[in-house]
């Protein structure tokens, strides 16, 4: 069974928010 952890969009967005912005700089 693979059951991987997949966080809700809050957390992804919350945690990735930095790294998305950091790609749209470049």
């Amino acid at each position: 069974m693979t059951n991987f952890n997949v966080p809700t969009r809050e957390e992804v967005s919350s945690k990735n928010q930095e790294i998305f912005e950091d790609l749209k700089k470049q």
